[in-house]
Parts: structure tokens; sequence; C-alpha cells
């Protein structure tokens, strides 16, 4: 149904009543009848508080005005004037004819299947609407009497409440329907009204282009306007296409569809195809909250009885029957609106059809009629006998309960809760049936017996917590009205009678156990109080969150429970039909492990109310209330939930706190309330038929408080469009930000916080980029374009990501938690205000704000403001509700009288005031009266949380730090007199100033600037230019009048002292705006003109100081033509000068017109001062100069073709994703190949046109050779403690590692030697191949030091503490080395410059070379110089590099280079380190490098896992069935695979099949090892030789033998030639791997530095062979010994040519043929041994065994890996898979062609 009309064929419901309609008109029905208005209840006979309030203003006198809205863009809220289109009229005229459907269409749809259907109405109703008349027809006879009178009795205003009844007009409800019994007509009273102007919601902009931020989409105006519309008119269901607001108060009438309040669909209007759904990026689902409370004024949900048969529902998809559901064949049969399945009428079920179609009755069947509806369901559905609900009270009587008063507290609660603030009152609190019992519990359980005809209370104590079992059978639960003596006796004493024994840990898992097996036969709801972890008994926990665990896995495993005992007591909680509800009390905000305690209630269905500081004086009465709400709400038990929905669609995932065994399975609760939401996502299985409706309908099986099993149906229906413009205008935005929240809420379990949140970001961007892109038309650039019914969404989305469960920073994880799962289970008014709270200012409220309004009744709101520190009014008073709690936020000037007004005579200052106040006095003053109404309505409009006051007094209360706080202007200056103000950058020696850029910044204010105007330069300085002074000189219009020359002359003294301070090769920058630089200067009558002359006098401005003019037309002080003259003067004297003209930009607001602009204009001119000449020499002497390029690039030529022979074959992944231009910073890993990685590198990135500088150990620059290379090519040596470090005297232990683990001892030592300083460090000897580092805090004297922190690695401690036998005493402690601390300012320095430059820096994060399978622990340097160079300005960017070896010390071995995607830089970590926060920063961006490298590198536990994944490999490639052959895949393509297997093998080692699959693959590879083969030789020979080896496989044996001896004879020339060098290099190099292995305390074999040594000896001596060669040569051919056909007089220097080309080429040869031979010498040896009859039989068995692994590992990988990878795909696939040759230079902008070739996307 595309067509917005075709929902409004009901009469009076027309377009025209709908406030969010987008083809409105003004034509307004006929008036109803409108009910009186009932007398307020706050105005006291004879007091006229409006005229004693006139003139009384608090704070700012200043009155409110009314919020502009704008003109019109698009559609509003309400309906324009003046317009009227024809098909709307039309419709409302056939609507009159009970024609709707026909009315509207011209076309008769499709099946008659659309929402619309009520064509069998009795003229003049409509049957959706009832009986309500339709629009232009006159009311209905019944409708002429006064139903709805309810006169309210007049009171004083002191005494009285604010009711829902004020806010709403109240009607009566119809009784539970029967369809055994005929219904009358309902009487319901719409209330009438004009509405408000349309609110317009474009984004209005200034002369000057600038955005008014008054006029961009704003929360709380859109809140207040459209509840003025509901304030006079209900909301029809079935004609309104868009739901109210989720905080907006509305009654609904339920035509049909269901109520808002019950379900919100996110797309009222849904596309046909996922493709279109995906164009919107909105997500599609269903927000549920079936037990959600009515509001006064809508009618009861109607309970139907059908007896022992149960509703009708349909035999295909089990759907209930429902107002869609069509009836055919004259009422015999109904087709199913879900599943289109016809089916058979119950007999009893019968009614004959109108000729329309409709049954006669339908009128008279609810179910028929209303979109909600219950049935109570025959004995088929119970799971046990329904019983009423029983309460079970947990109560804590624990030390700590005591102590805060939480359990005084808890007690009062619940007598408020059973018997009400008056405990002599007999109504009942709670439904009849139900009933109570109580439960004790410290370290022991105490049961009570409340038996009504005991005198008192009995306890029976369970001492057994280890298997609790039940001491009562009768007496536990109890009537609470019967035995109403007994309870209030026992909750009185419980105070008392606990407070001598106080057991500190609190047993609470075993107690769950017992309430449990108490309820296990009934179902119930547990109520339980907490105020300590529970550290007792079965089930005990521990302080998991230490504060340590910030990011990644660790802090993701403390966002769930890992004990199995918690999860087993949940999942048999909501089995047996119970749930709890948690109230904890945080000692002192203590840790609790609501993790683990708040699962049981999550899974169950209950809720958890925290108080994370609980304070008995403040907190009592938000405790009590919330008791009292959890008890008298709407409770089901044993609850079951199915959603099902139309053909084309499926239900993809829920959300919220349930449980759900398997994916698909209905969703399980153990008790379900009237707060509790969810949310149902759905996907496409199909194309949906425009034709036709989407429907959806939810199904709760519950059991009622008071014993009946009923299921609560909620049916939806939408439109299906093929257009997804026209679905974007029928978007609930409360559904979709809920659903957003809530799918968030439940990955965090998964997901990283960071992940989450950048999700969240992308999602908003998809959402709001996609609208502009496929639905708005063409805007200008920079206009910002919003969807009509999403224009807060991006502000609500904000409000999720800076909420506290998702925000970033330090943040305690039972913080985290709760607030996650109470996003989980939050409906969509409680989010909308957690989300965006309500702010109320009060200290400027009018007269008739608070009081109903006597023309209509309704309470009279003040208007909401924005929640920004910006709408603060100085001495304001603001109430602050988020749904959680509610602030009083008082301004430190808050006006006395204010005070006194509310808080009594006694109170007229904030510091008198009670800070654990919770509830406003009762005084009889106007402004007491008016915010204590407010508070009354707020409570009306909330979910869960009772509303209590918390003061927030500016500067005094703790609760003030959970608001935002306000950042003032210029706060981080520093005030050096009344006029000056200085900034000092960061003291960091990172901050190092450029040779180009300012290091000092004077801003010359204009007159009169404030100091927030003045900021928005000084914060634009610090951007640019963070390293700088920024001196402030501000100028007032009384310096101008009244200060004399000598007065502005000291005025500034402070800044000329300071210019003195400065080198003298400071570079300044002035900023004068207006006429700032003249005032601070001079004071002459002709003031311009002398400024003007001054500012070109070149006594003061030397010629070399560039200038900016910037200027706009639109300046009046200033006039454009002024600032040209003079300009044109400093031109003509020799002045740099530039020119910027803003248009038509105002005086001193060109900054405001175009920042960029403003920005980019200041740093170009800046960046010509001063250029620095730099000369690079080709072999400079200073350590960091920049290389030549061409030395840079005829090192790399040479080098590179080394690499080329000694690698086989070296294949890139990504090369597009590296960076062309730009300053990078490489960071690659593993070290795993010493200089060989380096030159790698450098070889691929130059053919991306980019040279790379290395940061390399500086004892490697101490080489002759290598230290020559390493300046050639521009690389920066970096200083290592390790590497200076030397041994020192004597020997060093802890003598006490306990008391005193950070004190170090020496024997025979010296400390207060040189070579010891703080700072510096002590190596303690290798040991497990690592040499661990202590760093020196404080030196005591010669044998004490202090240790910057305590050695924690067991093998530290054990050399400082074991003790020795020397000389045949025992001495306690180890040798040791000492190395000073290195300063790295120049290393830095250096690297800022290249990264200024637009240089590539090059950097191996672990420090050295190693060859482990694991990479070592990063070195913080990298994110210190990523860091760094931002904080300078300079936009670099950090791309991982991921370096795979097979075999990398193997001459003729392969290699991977992997380019990941570039790192994304949060501007939030410039900030942290620019603002003393750099720990933080640093390791959070560490954090990002490690998670980078991480996925462009294969990183194994241990070598034999390494190997373990190589043989996994190999068997997966393995073809089939005949198991004869390997699928070839890409080098790259394997390196993959092998990351793959290693992260599925270290995420599911734990589990039995990767054990066993580990035991057979190590059992294999023995096996192959014990018979000398590899893997692959295996493959070598086929299945057919198993019976005639001999006559297979000896010819196969013979034709190698021929094609080897070949080979060799190619070989050996080349092979003599070069053998002196092979023999050579591989002596040297193994020598050199010796040394490096015993220098190292990370190496295991060496073989990281065996191939760098191989390519260095190769380098070194193959010329001075090839040389020797060439003398050889000219001698024999001088003496005649060469062969007679060569020619004689051949030249000396062509034989020596000759000899340097040929003989490197026969040596390359033999090098080709060598490698076949090679190969084929390999198979040599599994062919000799299949021809054996000794070892033929081990090798049939081994092939065996193989076959069967192949199968194993295929079943292991398909069993695991699509739970990891979702793209995994069977093992054949891979052979597409990847590049199969290098294209390093092909780039993202390449052609579409050439990356197909290229196949790099997998």
């Amino acid at each position: 149904m595309s067509d917005y009309q075709l929902y409004h064929s009901l009469g009076q419901g027309d377009p025209n009543n709908d406030p969010r309609n987008q083809n409105a008109s003004t034509q307004q029905p006929p008036n109803q009848f409108q009910p009186p208005i009932a007398p307020s209840p706050y105005q006291q006979p004879g007091a006229n508080y409006s005229q004693q309030a006139q003139g009384q203003q608090y704070g700012n006198p200043q009155m409110r005005a009314p919020s502009p809205y704008g003109t019109p863009q698009g559609q509003g809220y309400f309906p324009p004037q003046g317009e009227q289109t024809q098909d709307g009229a039309l419709a409302a005229q056939m609507g009159n004819m009970g024609l709707g459907e026909v009315a509207t269409h011209g076309k008769k749809k499709k099946k008659d299947r659309h929402a619309y259907h009520t064509v069998e109405a009795p003229v003049g109703s409509s049957a959706a609407f009832n009986g309500i008349p339709q629009g232009g027809v006159p009311p209905s006879s019944f409708l002429n009497a006064d139903p709805s009178a309810m006169p309210s009795p007049g009171g004083q205003f002191l005494n009285q409440l604010i009711t829902p009844q004020m806010t709403q007009f109240p009607a009566p409800v119809n009784a539970p329907f029967n369809p055994a019994n005929q219904v009358s007509q309902p009487e319901f009273a719409s209330r009438m009204g004009a509405a408000d102007p349309a609110f317009h919601a474009n984004v209005q902009t200034s002369a000057q282009g600038r955005v008014d931020p008054d006029q961009i989409p704003s929360v709380p105006r859109s809140r207040d306007a459209i509840s003025q519309y509901y304030l006079s008119n209900v909301y029809p269901t079935f004609e309104h296409h868009i739901p109210p607001p989720a905080s907006v108060s509305f009654v609904a009438f339920d035509q049909g569809n269901s109520s808002p309040k019950f379900t919100r669909l996110t797309m009222n209007n849904i596309p046909s195809t996922s493709d279109a759904l995906h164009s919107t990026g909105l997500p599609l689902g269903l927000l549920l909250q079936p037990l959600a409370p009515l509001q006064a004024g809508e009618l009861e949900i109607p309970v139907l009885d059908f007896g022992e048969t149960g509703p009708p529902r349909c035999h295909r998809c089990r759907a209930y029957i429902n107002p869609f559901m069509v009836f055919r064949s004259g009422g015999n049969k109904f087709v199913c609106n879900m599943c289109n399945y016809a089916n058979d009428v119950p007999p009893e079920y019968f009614c004959a059809t109108t000729p329309q179609g409709a049954r006669v009755d339908r009128e008279q069947r609810p179910e028929l009629m209303r979109g909600t509806v219950e049935f109570l369901v025959p004995k088929e559905y119970w799971s046990k006998e329904p019983v009423g609900l029983r309460w079970l009270f947990l109560i804590d009587v624990g030390q700590e309960a005591f102590n805060k008063g939480f359990l005084e507290a808890f007690c009062e609660g619940i007598m408020a809760a059973l018997y009400g603030d008056d405990a002599s009152s007999e109504n009942r609190k709670i439904p009849e049936g139900s009933k109570v019992g109580f439960v004790t519990f410290d370290k022991d359980i105490h049961f009570y017996n409340m038996n009504p005809a005991l005198d008192q209370a009995q306890m029976l104590i369970m001492p057994d917590i280890e298997d609790p079992f039940l001491p009562l059978s009768e007496g536990l639960f109890v009537d609470p009205y019967e035995a109403k003596s007994n309870i209030t006796s026992l909750l009185s004493q419980l105070p008392a009678l606990f407070s001598q024994i106080k057991n500190p840990e609190p047993a609470l898992l075993p107690t769950l156990n017992a309430a449990l097996a108490a309820l296990e036969k009934t179902g119930g709801k547990i109520v339980c109080s907490l105020s300590a972890l529970p550290t007792w008994g079965p089930g005990r926990l521990f302080l998991r969150d230490d504060g340590k665990q910030h990011g990644g896995d660790a802090e993701k495993k403390l966002f769930n429970t890992e004990h199995p005992g918690w999860r087993k007591a949940a999942d048999k909680m909501v089995a047996a039909g119970v749930g709890v509800d948690f109230f904890l009390a945080a000692p002192g905000g203590g840790y609790l492990d609501i993790a683990t305690i708040g699962h049981v209630s999550a899974t169950t269905g209950g809720e958890t109310f925290y108080y994370p500081n609980f304070v008995s004086p403040r907190d009592t009465e938000k405790l009590c209330q919330e008791i009292m709400h959890t008890v008298t709400r709407e409770t089901g038990y044993q609850a079951l939930m199915k959603v099902r929905c139309s053909n084309g669609l499926q239900v993809s995932s829920y959300h919220g706190n349930f449980l759900q065994h398997t994916f698909g399975a209905d969703i399980e609760f153990g008790v379900v309330d009237a707060d509790k939401a969810m949310g149902v996502m759905f996907s496409y299985d199909g194309k949906l038929d425009a034709k036709l409706d989407a429907h959806f309908q939810s199904a709760l099986l519950y059991t009622t408080a008071n014993g009946e099993r009923r299921v609560r149906c909620s049916n939806v229906i939408a439109s299906v469009s093929d257009n997804a413009k026209d679905c974007m205008k029928f978007v609930d935005q409360d559904a979709v930000y809920t659903l957003i929240a809530k799918e968030a809420a439940s990955k965090m379990t998964s997901s990283s916080l960071k992940e989450i949140r950048g999700a969240l970001t992308e999602k908003t961007v998809d959402i709001l980029a996609g609208y502009r892109k496929n639905f708005s038309g063409s805007h200008p650039p920079g206009q910002l374009v919003l969807p009509e019914n999403l224009k807060e969404f991006g502000m609500y989305i904000l409000g999720l990501i800076k909420s506290r469960a998702f925000k970033g920073g330090q943040e305690p994880t039972d913080r985290r938690v709760h607030d996650m799962r109470m996003l989980k289970s939050m409906g969509a008014l409680e989010l909308s205000l957690y989300l965006y709270p309500r702010m109320i200012p009060i200290h400027n409220l009018q007269p008739e704000d608070g009081f109903p309004n006597p023309e209509t009744g309704h309470l009279h709101m003040p208007p909401s403001i924005r929640c920004s520190f910006s709408r603060v009014e100085e001495g304001g008073v603001y109430l602050i509700d988020n749904g959680q709690n509610c602030y009083l936020w008082m301004h430190a000037q808050t006006s006395p009288n204010l005070i006194i007004d509310l808080f009594g005579e006694d109170k007229d200052s904030l510091k008198s005031l009670d800070p654990y106040s919770s509830s406003l006095p009762v005084l009889q003053t106007h402004l007491s009266a008016q915010v204590r109404n407010i508070l009354e309505y707020i409570k009306t409009m909330r979910g869960s949380k009772a509303l209590t006051i918390q003061l927030a007094r500016q500067g005094l209360d703790g609760a003030e730090m959970a608001l935002p706080k306000e950042k003032t202007a210029l706060q981080d200056f520093t005030r050096i007199s009344s006029s000056i103000f200085l900034h000092q950058p960061p003291a960091t020696s990172l901050s190092t100033p450029s040779y180009d850029r300012p290091s000092a910044i004077i801003v010359c204010a204009w007159m009169d600037a404030l100091p927030k105007h003045i900021a928005k330069y000084t914060d634009g300085y610090k951007v640019l230019y963070p390293s700088a002074q920024i001196i402030v000189i501000t100028t007032t219009a009384i310096d101008l009048a009244f200060s004399t020359w000598s007065s502005n002359i000291t005025r500034i003294t402070p800044v000329l002292e300071l210019f003195g301070t400065l080198p003298t090769e400071t570079k300044l920058h002035l900023h004068a705006s207006s006429n700032g630089v003249g005032y601070w200067v001079l004071r002459q009558r002709n003031l311009v003109e002398e400024v003007r002359n001054h500012l070109n006098d070149q006594r003061l401005f030397h010629k070399e100081a560039k200038r900016l003019y910037i200027f706009g037309e639109g300046d009046k002080v200033v006039e454009k033509g002024w600032v040209e003259e003079h300009a044109d003067e400093a031109e003509e004297m020799g002045y740099f000068v530039q020119r910027e003209n803003f248009g038509n930009s105002e005086h001193v607001a060109h900054l405001l017109v175009d920042e960029a602009r403003y920005w980019a204009v200041v740093e170009r001119v800046t960046g010509k001062l001063n250029h620095r000449l730099r000369i690079a020499f080709m072999f400079p002497s200073a350590p960091f100069a920049s290389s030549v390029g061409w030395v840079y690039d005829v090192i790399l030529k040479a080098f590179s073709l080394m690499v080329d022979i000694f690698f086989r074959e070296i294949q890139v992944r990504g090369a597009w994703r590296f960076p062309t231009e730009g300053p990078v910073i490489l960071v690659a890993a593993p070290h795993s190949n010493q200089f060989v990685d380096s030159i790698v590198l450098m070889k691929i990135l130059r053919s991306l046109n980019r040279r790379i500088s290395w940061l390399m150990a500086e004892k490697s620059f101490e080489r002759p050779f290598v230290g020559t290379m390493a300046r050639g090519i521009g690389a920066v040596p970096v200083s290592r403690a390790m590497d200076i470090a030397k041994p020192a005297e004597g020997t060093v232990c802890l003598p006490d590692s306990i008391k005193e683990p950070r004190l170090l001892e020496g024997n025979d030592t010296n400390f207060m030697n040189p070579s010891f300083k703080v700072g510096g460090s002590i190596y303690l000897p290798t040991i497990n191949g690592e040499s661990h580092k202590l760093d020196i805090a404080e030196i005591q004297g010669p044998s004490r030091i202090i240790l910057r922190s305590a050695p924690v690695h067991v093998d530290a401690v054990y050399q400082l503490t074991a003790k020795r036998v020397v000389d045949g005493d025992q001495v306690m402690g180890t040798k040791f080395k000492v190395a000073p601390h290195v300063d790295q300012t120049q290393v830095y320095t250096a690297v800022f410059d290249k990264l200024q430059a637009n240089g590539c820096i090059g950097i191996f994060p672990e420090g050295g070379s190693h060859d482990r399978t694991q990479l070592l622990p990063l070195k913080a340097g990298i994110a210190i110089m990523a860091l760094g160079a931002l904080a300078e300005g300079t936009k670099i960017s950090v791309v991982p590099v991921g370096l795979t070896y097979f075999s990398a010390h193997k001459f003729r071995s392969r290699a991977v280079v992997e380019i990941g995607d570039p790192l994304l830089l949060l501007p939030s970590l410039v900030h942290d380190f620019k603002n003393g926060k750099k720990r933080d920063a640093v390791g959070k961006l560490m954090e990002a490098i490690s998670e980078a490298l991480a996925s462009v590198t294969v990183s194994a536990p241990d070598f034999e896992t390494l190997q373990l994944i190589h043989a996994a490999r190999r068997l997966y490639l393995t073809k089939l069935p005949y198991y004869d052959s390997k699928i070839k895949i890409s080098l790259s393509n394997a390196t993959e695979l092998n990351r793959r297997l290693v992260k599925g093998f270290l995420t599911y080692s734990h589990t039995s099949g990767i054990t066993s699959l580990t035991a057979k693959l190590k059992k294999y590879t023995k096996s192959l090892e014990v018979l000398g083969l590899k893997d692959h030789q295996l493959l070598s020979t086929t299945p057919q030789h198993n019976h005639f080896p001999l006559f297979f496989l000896l010819p196969k044996l013979i034709y190698r033998l021929l094609k080897l001896s070949v080979l060799a004879a190619l070989t050996l020339p080349g092979l003599f030639l070069f053998a002196p060098v092979f023999i050579l290099t591989i002596r040297i190099s193994r020598r050199k791997t010796a040394e490096a292995l015993a220098a190292s305390s990370v190496k295991i074999r060496g073989h990281d530095v065996m191939a760098t040594w191989k390519i260095l000896i190769a380098a070194a001596l193959a010329p001075i062979f090839y040389t020797f060669y060439a003398i050889l040569m000219v001698i024999f051919y001088r003496h005649g010994y060469l062969p007679r056909w060569i020619p004689e007089g051949i030249p000396t220097a062509m034989i020596v040519l000759w000899s340097w080309i040929v003989l490197p080429s026969i040596t390359y040869a033999a090098l080709l043929f060598g490698e076949q031979g090679m190969d084929l010498f390999k198979s040599l040896y599994p062919l000799a041994l299949m021809l054996s009859p000794s070892s033929f039989h081990l090798i049939e068995k081994l092939r065996d065994e193989r076959r069967g692994l192949v199968l194993d590992v295929r079943e292991v990988i398909n069993q695991y890996g699509a739970e990891i990878f979702p793209d995994c795909e069977d093992v054949e696939m891979w052979k597409g898979r990847g590049p199969r040759k290098l294209y390093a230079s092909i780039s993202p902008e390449a052609d579409m062609e050439d990356l197909e070739d290229l196949n790099e996307f997998v």
C-alpha cells in the first residue's frame, strides 16, 4: 500500500488530523462533544497565585520568548493551512458512505488484502472507529451524552498531587470482552482543540551563511511541539502512519492496529526488496513492549474466553485470529494474513458475511476490531497449574546491609509495596490469589513461617548451604493481608534482630537455589537485596575487575559471567517460570560483579536496580518507590513469546533480556512485566508484493498475577512500496534508535567498545548519507540534508555513544554492565530520556507554568531547553531528568529568594541546603507549588525508576559529576595582568618547533572582545602550532578613552619582558584584529593614521616579515578600500603581501564565515616564513641527514638484485593500500630476517614511488659496511639501552620480595658509581631465552636501589631470590648489567622533520630481529612518534605491514608481504596526548597497532604449533576423491590460510575435536620423520601403483635419473664457479649466527640473521671471485690456453667485460637448473621406498592414515570455520583467491579490469 491516503478512508481520522502527515489539508471535521474540564486541584480557593507572582523573576530577569520555528521546508508535524487536495476531499466524502476502500482507489487492489477493508461498515460509522462518527457527519445521538464527566473535587494545590488525568482527558473503559456476549458501543470522548502552527525544522542561515543554532533540529522542541497536538487529539492507530514520539503523552485509540505503546515498527512503509531497504541504511525491526501500561482514557485490553477449543488459529503458520484476516466463501473460510492459507472456520465460530465479505458480527468481535487482545488459553497451553503469583523476598541481612541502612530501607520498601504508606489501609496492592514469602540470608539461609495462625513469624535456619533444601511445606507463602500482623512485625524487627549478628560475606547463589526449590512447582517472582560481593559458599565470587583490564578481550570477559553455577541457576529458573529482580547497593561504590549476579535477572526477564553509592537519608525514598513499583506493576510469569510476519520476511534476531536456546526458537521469560521491551529484527527471504500489506503479530503466552493463563496478541500492519523514497516518509525515529541501541548492547560481550562506537557512527553516516544520495534530490555540497522523521536521530545516537555503556575511557565494569543490560530491556520512552534528558529551567517560570489551564484542565508545562551549557544562565536552576535520576542543578550564583521559595525561610544559600534531600518541602509559595506539580507530572512519564530529587549544587555536590563539565574560554591561559594572557605549550620533548613555524604568537584582540570570541582564534592556533607560545592582549574602551601613553607602556611591559626571554632566532607571528594593534602601542589624536604609518615602518617591521590582509566587503568599520590601499603601499615598499577577500563578511567575522578557508590561508602564508635551505651530502657526517635520491636508488638496486636471487618468490598483498603521498609511518612485523626485511620492503615501496627511512639500532651504524649503507639510505640511528649495557661488579638480590618487593640490595656493589643513574636500567642474565630489565627509580646508597616497579616475572624473581654456593658460602642474588637512561630527543626530532617533509619512516616495533613464532612485545616508541607528529599538526598515516617467510634462512625460499589498511588515528587520542594523558593515549594506540599487526601476520604460540598448522594446511588442500594431488593456491593465499588456521586453533584448542586432531597430526608427522619423508612426497605416487609398483615406478625412476644427470651436467660449471663463494658464505654465516644467538636474549636458533649474512657475504665475495676469474681468463688468453677457435687480438678490456657477463650468466643458469634438479632429487627417495618390499606396506599404511586425516581436518574446519570467519568457504574456492604475481603499483583508482586481473580482493 504505497499511497499515504490509503490509511485515511475511515472518515474522521483523515490525513488532516495526523500531526506528521505529508499530505495534510486544513479542513476540520465538525465539532464533537467536548466534555467539561474538572476543577483544578492546584488552585486554592480565594488565593490567586498568578497575581501574587507577577513581576517575580529569579536569576536572569529576561523573560522567556517564544522559540522561532522558521519557515516551512517540506512538511512539518502539523497540517499546513489553506490546502486540501482533491483526492483527500473525495476520500472524506466516500468515507461517509462507508465505502472507504472503493472511495480511495479507483482500482481494486489484489485480493482485497489491504488494511483498510472496512466496506461492511454501516453508513455514518467507520468499523475501524468502532462507532466514532466520521468527518463531515453529525455526531451520533449516543455521543451527545456525557460519558466521561468525572468531576474531581477541588482542593488546595498544596495538598493535591497532579495526576495523569490532568494531562490526558480520561474516558471510561469497557469491561473485559467475552465472545459469547454482544458488546455495546464504546463510550469515548475525543478532546478537540486548535493545533498550533506547523513546526518547521529546517535549518536557517544568516546572511553570512552561518547556521543559526536556534534553527537546527532540536529534541526538546520536537517533543514540546507535538505534545501540544496530543493534548487535544487522540491517536487513532489505524489512520495515522507515524506514531507520536515515545516521550509524548498521548491517548491511543485502538482501531485494529496495535497501539505504539505495545508495538513500534522502524518503518511503517516497508520497501518491497532487500536492496531497497539496504539503500535506506535503516534496520527493519519491531519494538515490543507487550505489557506496557495503559494511560487514563484508553480502553482496557479485552480478555476473550473461547473455552476449551481456544482461539481460532491458522493451521499452517499458527497465527491467531486478528482484524486483518479475510473471510471468504460466505464466512466458511478465513484467509491468514501472514501466510495466505485458507482455513476452515470452526463451526462454533461461524457467522454469515455481508455482500462485501465482512462478518455480520464483526463489531461485536473485539478480536476482529482491536489490535491488541488477550485470549484465555485451554489446558493444553499449561505447563503447570496456574496459580496466583508467588512473591519471594530475599533480604540480605549481612554487615554491610545493616551498616549502610540498606536493610531497614529495604524492609520499609516492602511494607510500602504491600500496604502503602498507611500500614493500616485495607486496599490491596497486589491481585487476589497472590502470595508472599520471606527469606533472609548472610552466611546462612533463614526461612520464615508466616502462617496467620501463629502469633509471630517463626525462623528456620538452614546452615547447610552446600546442598540447601526447603524446610517448610506450609507457611512460607501466605496472603499478605491475612498475615499482615506477622509480616509487619517481622519487617520492623529485622534490622534490630541482625544488628548484633554481622556476617560480612553473604552466600547468594545457595540462597537463590533454595528460593528456586520453593518456587519450582508454582513459578513466581524473587525480589532480592544485596549489599556486598557474595564471597561465601558455592558460587562465591571474586574481585575480577581490578581496574587494569581497560579495552581488549580482558575487558570483554568482565561483561559476562564465566561461572557455570550462575548460568545453570538462571536456566533452571526460566524453565521453572521464576524471575528475579535484584536491588543492589554497592558498599562505597565497590565491586559487586553485576555481570555475574545480573546475569540471573537478565536471563529470567527480571531487572537489576543498582545504587552505586547508597546513602540511606538520600536514597531510602527512591528505593521504597522502586520496590513499590516492582510489586504493583503488571507482571506475568512462565512466559513464552513468538513473533510472526508476512511471507517474504523472516525473523533474523531478537534483542533483549530473555533466554533463547537456539536460533529460531521461541524466547522464554521467567517473568515479564510492564516495563520490559525487546527488539525483533527482520530480513527478507523473498520479495514483498507492493499491492499487499506487510503484517506482524506477536504472541506472548504467560500467566497473570491472579493466576490466569493467557496469550496477549499484538497485531501491526505496514504498507509496502516499490519506491524506497516513499518509505523514508514513514520512519519511526524512536523505534530505529531503540533497536540499534539494543543490538549494540547485545554485542558488548563479543566486540570491543571501540568497534561498537565505530559501528554506531558508521550506521548513522550510512543512514543520513544514503538519504542524501538516494532520496533527497540535488543540494549544495555544504547543506545539511536530513530525513523529515530522522532529524534528531544523530543526536540520539551521539547520546548513545556517550552513554555509560559505550563511552570511552575508564569506567567501572559494574556501571557499564548495568547500563548495557538496562539498554537491552528499556522501552522507547525510558530510552528516549536516557539518551537525551529533559532539562527544564525553573528560575524563570511563567506564572501559569505548573498549573492547569483553566479552560482545558491540562497542566501547563514549561518548555524544555537543549541539554547544553550554552543554554545555562548565570544564577539559573534546572531540573534535569534522564529517566533514571532527576537532578536539581543550581548555579553557584542562585538567587537567595529562589532558594527560600523552594526550601523554606531557614534556607537562604546553597550551603545551607541538606545535600541528602530527596524531595522538596511543601511550602505555600507559588514557585514551590509550580515545581512540585511539574515533578508530579514527570513521574507519569517514566519507566521503572522512581523520581526523587538529587541536589547538584555547582561546585558543592558529587552529583554534579554525573553532568558534563562547562568549558570556559581561555581556561588554559595564565593571566599575567588584567589584559594579558599567556598560553604555554605542553611540556614535552616531542613538541620541537619547526624551522618554518612560529615559536610565539601574539593575538591583539579588538576593542571589548569577549574571551569566548577570542578563544575561537587561540584554539585554532593551538591546533596549527601546538609547540608555540600564545600571548593574548585585550583592550577596552576605557583603555582608549582614559589611559595615557605611559600607562599603556606599563600595561604591555609583561609582554616586553617575555620577549627578552625568547631566543634570538624565535619566529614571531602577530595577529592584529581591527584596532587592537594600535591601541596597545599608541594613544594619539589621529590614531588610525598613526597606526597605518607605523605598520609600514621598516624600523618596526622588517621587509622579510610576510603579511596577510584579511578583509570583507561587508565590513563597515574597517572598509575594504582602506585595507587594499594600505596593502598596496606595503607592496610598493618591498613587503611580501597577500590579500584574502572574504566577500560580504562583517567586521572581525571572517573566521565565522568560512573557518576552513581562514586557517588554510593563515597556514599557507605562515609556511612561507624563513624557509631553511638544507644541503645533503652523499655520505653526510650528520647522523640524521636525509639521503640523496640517486644514492638510495643505487644501493637499493644492488641489494634488490641479491634479494631476487636469494628468494624464489616474493608476493605482495594489498600494495594499493599504501599511501602514495604524504607522511607515513610504516610498522612492520615480525622482524624475522634482520636487514633482509628492510630491503624487501624498500624494493616494494620503491615501486610505489616511495622512499623509506628506517629506524636502525645505533650499534649497526658502527659496522663499517652496514653503517655506510645505512647512511646512504637515510636511516635514523636509535640507541638502545640493551646495546650499551655493561657488566657491573657484584651481585643484586631481593632481600624481602613480599614486604619490600621494590628494594634491590647489592653485594660488593657501588651504586654511587656514575654508571648508575635514576632512570637507568639493570639487566639480569638471560634465562629461558629472555633477559629481564629493572628500572631504577631511586638510589639510596652504594648497596640499595629502589626500583620503579617490583619484578613480576617468575624467572626474574627466582634469579633475585635464589641462593647459590660461592666459595663455599651461600649467596642470594645474581650478576647483572647496568645501562644508563637513553635520551631519544634527537631521534624524535629527526623523525618529525622527516614526516613534516612528507617522508616515510619505517620501524620494526619489536625492537630487534628474532626467529620466534610469536611477535615480541611492541615498543611504545612508535605510538609516541605518531602522536607527537599529530600533536605538531602533521597529518600522518600509520600502515601495518606483515612479513611471512617460508624457511627464511634458506636459499631460494619464499616470502609474502601483506600491507594492511592505514590505522584510524582518532582526534581524541591526540587530544589526550596533548593534555596530560599521554600514557592512556599511547596505550590505546599501541593496542590498535597490535591488533592491526595481528591481522597481517601469522603468529603461533610455539614452533611445534606452527609445524602442525603447516601440516593441517597441506592436508586441507588435498584433492578429493582420489587424494592423489593437492590444490595449488598462491603463496599469499597460503599465508592467509595459515593465519586463519592459527586463529581457529588458538580459539578452539580446548575443545575435544581440536585436541583429538592435534594428537593425530603429531603421530602422522612423527611417522613421516621415521621414514625420512615429507608430506608432499607421499603424493608422488598414484593409487594404481599399489598392485604393480615395479611396473609403474621403475620406468619413472629411470626417467628421473636420466633427467637428473642432464641437469647435473648443466649445473656443474656454474656450481664450480660459485662453489668457493657458497662454501665461505655457509661457514661465515653460521659463525655469525652463533655469535648473534649468544648475544641475544630473544633468539631461539638465530635463523633471523643467517639470510642477512649470506647475502652480505655473497655480495662481498662474488665480485672478488669473478674479478679473479676475469684475470685468469686474460692470463689464459695471453698464454694460449683457450680454444683455438677464439680469434687473436681481442683487447684485454673486452675479455674482462666478456668474463663479467658470461661467467655470472653461467652461474645463474646453473642456479635455475639446480632448482629443478633438487626438486627431482628429492622425489627419488619415495620412489625407491615404494620399490622396496620392506617399506612398501609402511607407506601404504601411512597413505591410508593420511586419507583419514584429510577428512578429519576438513570436518573440523567446516565445523568451526564459519563461527570465526563469515566468508569461510569450500576448499576448492581457494584456487581462485588472490593474485598470481606482483602488481605493486596498482591503486584503488586503477581501472576495474586491472583490479579484476589482479584478483586482489578476496
